[in-house]
């Protein structure tokens, strides 16, 4: 992250630009669960600029409107499955363009057209999900849970960072955790997704919504394991929960974060310099502020989603946050690592499972070398080796609960 704040991954899969690359070699891995084909992937990406940020909005809209349009065909000759696959390309396309699009009212309409999208491949694929809304503050948390809810299957409850919508938990993790037979949660806490239009925003009420959810799952489900998976900055919210939070059985992350202000100063070392270091911050951020490259609208994105008016006040937000006392979980834990992950990332996430397997020996690390595929920020490009980690290790843990 020091050298390139978007590059998350080795190599190269198509752009130059790595977060364009990121996100593209995210958008491959998500083919196989179905939707948008590999070629139509990569043809509209011949078709956009390397690093514009216009050029690749106005493909992926130009795909979801196509994708639309085969779906409501679908539909008028009969053709069930195949408009819910139409469906799910169409709100993939929306989802894809959404990496780059200011978050105003275009950014808005997307989001309602991704959630469209989705829905109507959950309503005509017969998927055992449904929107829901946890009430928190008056206000809503979207998520999606299972349909048909069964009391005496374990409970997994998918939790994303700062670049994922409810949506995409579904790949990260709800679409295995159907098919081993947990009842699935897939949130959206404050300040993530679509959250930040109703002035939910990232900070204490972010980990503090956890416990919020658990007790609407507890009143469905009182007796059942409840495992948490958290990805990137659900790294940090599914350690704070491990710590806090009794009625968690077992979590997982990729990866674990217990200081996102030291991970934050470490992405951006020339900034935190002892000479000038508020000065050059504000000013650094205040002209990414205007620029329309890849990077600035993600940081235009963090901004907004923070609730603040400077991109240096992201940095105050993390430090209020503060250190988590990782020394008190008693929880199993399962560490995803990357090797492609920023150093800083690896060290934490190091430091959390050497600690704590020591005092939970059913605890376990697994490391994605490059040659895996896996080895991206994620796992986002080959999330099948992590699914396969994950779900037989939390099959493991939860049989173990069964069996006292």
């Amino acid at each position: 992250m020091s050298k390139d704040i978007g590059q998350r991954h080795s190599g190269r899969f198509h752009f130059r630009d790595g977060l364009m690359d990121f996100n593209f070699g995210w958008a491959l891995g998500n083919t196989r669960f179905g939707g948008l084909s590999i070629g139509e992937l990569f043809y509209h990406a011949n078709r956009i600029h390397d690093g514009d940020v216009a050029s690749w909005t106005h493909e992926f809209q130009s795909l979801m409107e196509a994708q639309f349009t085969l779906a409501e065909r679908s539909l008028r000759h009969g053709s069930f499955n195949m408009a819910a696959e139409r469906y799910l390309a169409a709100s993939q396309s929306a989802r894809y363009a959404l990496h780059f699009t200011e978050r105003d009212e275009k950014g808005r309409g997307l989001i309602y057209l991704m959630e469209l999208g989705f829905q109507n491949f959950l309503r005509y694929s017969g998927t055992n999900l449904k929107s829901f809304d946890f009430q928190f503050k008056e206000k809503h948390l979207p998520a999606y849970v299972s349909k048909r809810w069964d009391s005496t299957m374990p409970i997994c409850v998918v939790i994303g960072g700062g670049d994922t919508f409810r949506e995409d938990l579904f790949y990260l993790g709800g679409y295995p955790a159907l098919n081993e037979q947990y009842n699935v949660v897939l949130v959206d806490l404050p300040g993530q997704g679509k959250t930040p239009y109703s002035k939910l925003f990232f900070g204490m009420d972010t980990i503090e919504a956890v416990s919020v959810v658990l007790d609407t799952i507890e009143k469905w489900s009182a007796a059942t394991p409840v495992v948490l998976l958290g990805f990137s900055g659900g790294g940090f919210i599914t350690t704070y929960a491990a710590i806090s939070e009794p009625r968690v059985f077992a979590w997982a992350a990729s990866t674990p974060i217990y200081d996102f202000a030291h991970l934050f100063e470490k992405a951006f070392p020339s900034l935190f310099k002892k000479t000038g270091t508020s000065f050059l911050i504000k000013w650094i951020f205040k002209f990414m502020g205007k620029l329309s490259t890849p990077r600035s609208l993600a940081m235009r994105t963090y901004q907004w989603q923070f609730g603040v008016k400077e991109l240096s006040e992201v940095i105050t937000s993390f430090r209020e946050l503060g250190k988590l006392d990782y020394h008190k979980i008693s929880r199993p834990g399962l560490v995803l690592i990357g090797e492609s992950e920023d150093v800083e990332l690896k060290e934490q996430a190091n430091d959390i499972f050497e600690d704590l397997v020591r005092r939970v020996p059913s605890s376990r690390k697994v490391v994605f070398p490059v040659g895996s595929g896996a080895d991206a920020h994620c796992q986002v490009h080959n999330l099948q080796s992590a699914q396969y980690e994950i779900f037989t290790w939390f099959n493991t843990i939860c049989k173990s609960a069964e069996s006292k």
